[in-house]
This record gives structure tokens, sequence and C-alpha cells, in this order.
């Protein structure tokens, strides 16, 4: 038990006042007696006796002064539960992924539903001094409400939190908790969510955190695979797969449809946590329109979001690859590969599907794929000395995408930088560099990746080596190629995810305007680059985005197999073994003013209703 306001405890000394002004006001009935003799002992113990004796009989009293404590202790605010003062403020976390959309049963709350009710029910718990702020998290979290007593305001951020069609990442969520506590310290937080997060969380606490699990979902089948690869003959094979939750049952109908024509469908019997992969053949017509798949259930869905999945096909075209006017010695090596187009151009165009220079200042952020040559990124330049060593390698990358089938044994590179002795692998990998080529002196390739973009850096030059005279530096930029022919979609496609869109090419400095699935329209400006990224993707849906003249529509799908699949975890692993496991709701507060003030009016109640009944107590 504890009190919020204990200030408040100089009520008591009103009983001191209480009382005298009880005796004070003591009435003495006047009587006529024949003599005084008789009566002049008693008169003595009487007065003596008197005062005392009748405060021990005064009900009327007694029922005054416990109405006034337990006014003073209402006001006092006690209150049981909690944590007292640890609770002066409480940021709530509230899950608004895609899988909180879903729902136990037809017709029923969804799980949001039921963490709205649960956020709500503890900031009506708020107690005296004490602030709750309100963030919502799916893939990214954002506060909606800062730490405030209004209980109105935090209602209202409450009530606009809707659900995003994306994945949840209760790391980001904590982490902006932990950066609100550097302004505003708190010691604890209340985390709501289904439980469709990470079992393990690459974060330190530095709070409490109370883990709640709202309501279960109900069954469950969704789409968590989208993707096509060209055929031989120009076609496409469209691969779907397809996941049931532990509570699904039943049958399925996959649709394919291309624009708004439904050109295959296909019935799938789906068992609890089964998987099954549906393949569509299309011919041609797909080169035109993006393509749409969707699930229609005989049974119970309990989340429509991932019933629907979007996939774009780029139609065949040439690849259009640029070499740097220093190295037009390996043009030949390229030119000889099937649909590829080498650019003459002093500098890359920035429609290139993939360039190879010895000049870092080509970098174009719209080339996806892009091949440095005798270069050293700048962040990693610190790292190695000017030397002229020989150098012999002694490993290489054989899983990384331009190293496939080559064979680097017996390579030897004459007069190179080399590492600095102080350094090694490590301090590459914290740069965001991996080192795919290692020599005796160090790494002699570098490779760095991003979603949208691949870099590779050969920091040597390849003609002061043995690698041109060997089938290996052929195959080496055959694996370039096609590296580039997959990043520009020549080779297959891969299902848009929600989020943030893929970056879109348009006119630098120039506004796009965007279109969501819910109608709402917004403007962005492409970048000095000619992209225009960043466009954000919350709902299932095509994005209608205009460029000028040009119309694009892209789509945004879920396709997250733990989302669709409703897993609960009940433990989250976060660092230094700490674990936290879901126990039942956050103890709240419960204040016991309102029940003190209610016996305070019986109190009173009574007290007039027993003065109202004594002789003379009506005037």
């Amino acid at each position: 038990m504890g009190f919020h306001l204990p200030a408040y405890a100089w009520l008591f000394a009103l009983v001191a006042p209480l009382v005298l002004l009880y005796f004070l006001k003591l009435r003495r009935p006047s009587i006529n007696v024949s003599s005084l003799v008789l009566w002049r002992r008693v008169l003595d113990d009487h007065r003596v006796n008197a005062p005392f004796q009748r405060f021990r009989r005064s009900l009327l009293l007694w029922l005054q002064l416990a109405g006034l404590c337990l006014l003073a202790l209402a006001a006092m605010q006690p209150f049981f539960g909690g944590a007292g003062d640890s609770v002066a403020r409480r940021p709530i976390l509230i899950d608004c992924s895609a899988s909180m959309a879903a729902r136990e049963k037809d017709g029923g709350p969804t799980r949001l539903d039921l963490a709205k009710a649960r956020a709500k029910a503890l900031v009506d718990a708020l107690g005296p001094g004490q602030e709750a702020s309100v963030v919502a998290f799916a893939s990214r979290a954002r506060r909606v409400a800062d730490f405030t007593s209004d209980r109105r305001r935090l209602f209202d951020a409450i009530d606009g939190i809707t659900v995003e069609d994306e994945p949840s990442d209760v790391v980001d969520a904590l982490r902006l908790a932990a950066a609100l506590a550097q302004r505003e310290p708190f010691r604890s937080v209340t985390l709501l969510s289904d439980g469709n997060v990470p079992p393990d969380a690459d974060f330190a606490l530095p709070f409490e955190l109370d883990y709640e699990l709202v309501g279960p979902g109900g069954a469950n089948v969704g789409i968590v695979d989208l993707n096509a690869a060209r055929g031989e003959g120009g076609g496409w094979e469209v691969f779907v797969r397809v996941v049931a939750s532990a509570d699904y049952r039943g049958a399925v109908l996959a649709r394919l449809a291309v624009g708004d024509d439904v050109v295959a469908d296909e019935t799938i019997a789906m068992n609890p946590n089964e998987t099954r992969d549906v393949v569509f053949r299309l011919q041609g017509s797909g080169d035109r329109l993006p393509l749409r798949v969707s699930l229609e259930p005989d049974a119970f869905d309990a989340m429509p979001s991932d019933d629907v999945a979007y996939l774009s096909l780029t139609p065949p075209r040439e690849l259009r690859l640029w070499v740097a006017p220093a190295l037009e010695w390996i043009a030949p090596y390229l030119a000889e590969q099937s649909r590829v187009v080498v650019i003459e151009s002093p500098i890359p165009p920035v429609d290139a599907d993939a360039i190879v220079s010895n000049r870092l200042s080509d970098e174009r952020a719209g080339v996806r794929v892009a091949l440095f040559v005798d270069a050293v990124p700048e962040r990693a330049a610190s790292l190695f000395i000017d030397g002229a060593i020989d150098l012999e390698i002694v490993d290489w990358e054989r899983d990384d995408a331009l190293l496939h089938h080559v064979d680097l044994r017996d390579v030897l590179v004459s007069g190179q930088r080399s590492v600095a002795p102080s350094r090694s692998v490590a301090d590459f990998e914290v740069l965001g560099f991996q080192a795919t080529i290692e020599s005796s002196g160090g790494p002699l390739m570098l490779a760095e990746r991003a979603p949208d973009r691949a870099r590779w850096y050969l920091v040597f030059d390849p003609l002061r080596s043995t690698m041109p005279y060997r089938l290996a530096f052929p195959i080496l930029l055959a694996n370039l190629v096609r590296t580039a022919e997959r990043e520009a979609g020549l080779l297959g496609a891969v299902g848009g995810r929600t989020g943030v869109l893929p970056p879109l090419r348009g006119v630098a400095g120039e506004p796009c305007t965007v279109t969501a699935p819910s109608g709402r329209t917004w403007r962005v400006v492409a970048g000095s680059d000619g992209l225009v990224t960043g466009i954000p993707a919350t709902r299932v849906g095509r994005y209608d985005v205009a460029i000028g003249d040009e119309r694009r529509s892209v789509g945004a799908s879920l396709l997250d197999r733990r989302e669709t699949s409703m897993v609960r975890v009940r433990e989250i692993q976060f660092r230094e073994s700490l674990r936290v496991v879901a126990d039942g709701a956050t103890r709240t507060e419960r204040p016991l003013w309102p029940w003190l003030a209610a016996l305070a009016l019986v109190a009173s109640l009574a007290e007039w209703w027993f003065y109202q009944r004594r002789p003379g107590g009506r005037q």
C-alpha cells in the first residue's frame, strides 16, 4: 500500500479543533433542587469526569471523527498494488503489425482492438502525478502521444492507431523508448503485443519491461513467397508458396491474374502447419502487365492481408553495361556475353544496369551493380599502405556472386598495396565490407551490399597479375553480367514487400505523385541522382506513381512467414542472457480513495440521521 499525496496527512490535525468545538458546545440543563448539600460530593466528581464520560457516550462525535479521518485519508490518495513512484512515467508500446488485424472468430475483435482496450485500462489507472506516453510500432516505431496525464489526449492517440501490413520490429520500439528515457527518465515500459515477434532481440534493456500478450488469433492461411523465373522460350514460371497456421485446415483456391484477367487457378488442400508450393506457367503476356496472385480460402481466415501478393515482370531486353575508357581491354570479355550491350560513353549513363570502372567518381546511385578495378573505397583507404610487394592469393569466398566457379589458386599479384600490419579483416567488417579475396598481404577484393545495390572493389590492377591469363577472369566477368541481369529483373522477379517501395527512376529534382491503395495521395521529389526513394508502403496493394507523363503501378505484399503463421512468442531473449516472459497483465495500482470517500459519506449520513432522531434534534 502507498500514498500518492502523503502531504495531505496534515488534514488529520483538524481532529483537534473538532473535539475542542465539541466541548465548547456542551449545554448544561437547569434543574431546581431544594438543597445542594447532598449533591456537593456528586457534583465534585462530575466536574472531573463528566467531559470524558460524555466523550465516550457521544456517538455523534465518533461519527464526525470517522468522517473527517476518512476524508483526510482519501485526500492522501492511497492505493494497493502497482510500483508506487517507479511508474511516475510509463511508456506504452502497442504492436500494430499485420498479425494484430487477426480475429479469433468471424466478427470478433481484432488483436489490436484488445490491445487498445488494455492500453486504455492502463491509462485509466494513472494516479495523481503519473504520466503515460504511447508508442505504436510495426517495422518502425513512432510516438503518437507525448508524456501526459491528460486521459482524453491519450485515449485519442490510442484510438488513432491502425494496423500496418508489415512485420513487427520490437527492437526499434525499445530503442525509441530508450531514447525517450534520456530526456524524460522512467523505470518501466509496458509492451502490448500478440507475441508475433522474433524470439531474440539484439538489445540491452535499460529499464524494466512488462510484456503482455493480447488475445489469440484464429486459423490463418497466406502467401509467404512469390517469385518468377524466365523460361527458355521467353515465358515465365511463377512460384507461389502458401503456409497454413497451426489451426487452419481446409481447401484454398489460388488464382493468378494478369491485370484484371484471371489466367490460371489451382485448388490446394491445406493441413495445419503445412507449406505448399504452386507453380503457374505464363507465356509472354506477363511482360506487359503486373501480376496478382490471390487466395480464396473455404474456411475462416483470421487475417486477409496475406491473401494477395503482387509481382512486376520486366520485358526482355539487352543488359546495358558501361566500361570506363581506361579499362577498354575489359570490354571484349563483356561483349562476348549474350544479351549484353557495352555502352560507349566517357561517363556512365544514369540508366546503365552495371558499370566497370577504375574511378570512384563514376559511382551512380541508380546503378545497382558496379565493379571498381584498382580502386580502394574511401572509408577503407586508411587501412592500406602503398608498397611494391608481390602477393599470392590464399583464399576466396566461393559463395560470393562474382566468385561462383572461379578458381584463383596460384594467382600472383605483383607490386601492389597491402594492408597495414596492425590491421585485420575485422577492421574491414566494422566498416561494412566483406573480404571476398584474401592474399598473404591482406584483402584483394572487398564487397559491399545493400538491398538496392551491390559493389565490388578489386584493390589491385589485374594487368599486374596473372588473373587475366587464367580462365578465372572471364568467369568472374560472366558472373558480373549474370548478377546485373538478376538485379535488373531480366532473369527473374521477386514480389515486392510492404515497408518501403523500391527506388524508381525519375528526373532529378522533379516531383512525382504517389497514390496509396487507401486513396491517399502525396508528392515526392526525385533526388539529384534521378531516383525516387523512400516511398512508404504500409498497406498491401498497388501504389500508383505518376512521374511526369509516365504512370507506374508498383505492388506491395506482406510475404512474411512469421506474420502468416500466427506464432506467439511468450519469451524474448535479450542481450546478457536476459529473458523477458509474458506473465499476465501488468500490475497496476488500485486506488482506494473512492471507497474511503464513500465510507466518509456513509458516516456523514449516519451522523445526520442519528442527530435528527435525538430528542430536540429538530429545531
